[in-house]
């Protein structure tokens, strides 16, 4: 599982890719939750070091609403959470042992990042 690229959320207002997560009480019929579970986990996981290595730094509101906010892997999937969900992924991603004392609330939502902080993909295939 590779991220392909960083898509806008609200194109899917009108063309819903295929979430790799239950958005909204969705109910995912036929999969296992562990199995749900492992390719969640294993997303989340790609995703924060595709933060990292990019310096992405922005909030759960930017994640859901903003350009280029919401990672699409090479199967079609897209990672899509709830704003305070990103802000635990992004508080993971840049401080993964918790010596910063950083958690959600440092992430979720636009404002709690100060401007000169924030870093986004500039277009969908921005990063590394």
């Amino acid at each position: 599982m590779t991220i392909v690229k960083w898509v806008t959320g609200l194109d899917h207002t009108k063309n819903p890719p295929k979430l790799l997560y239950p958005a909204f009480g969705e109910k995912l019929v036929g999969r296992p939750h562990d199995e749900l579970h492992r390719a969640w986990q294993e997303a989340e996981d790609i995703v924060k070091a595709c933060i990292r290595r990019n310096g992405f730094k922005f909030s759960g509101e930017y994640h859901q609403y903003g350009e280029c906010g919401m990672p699409m892997f090479d199967d079609g999937s897209v990672l899509f959470c709830s704003w305070r969900h990103w802000g635990s992924i992004m508080a993971e991603a840049w401080d993964p042992d918790g010596a910063k004392g950083l958690d959600y609330m440092d992430f979720y939502m636009s404002g709690f990042v100060a401007n000169d902080e924030i870093v986004v993909p500039k277009h969908e295939t921005d990063f590394v």
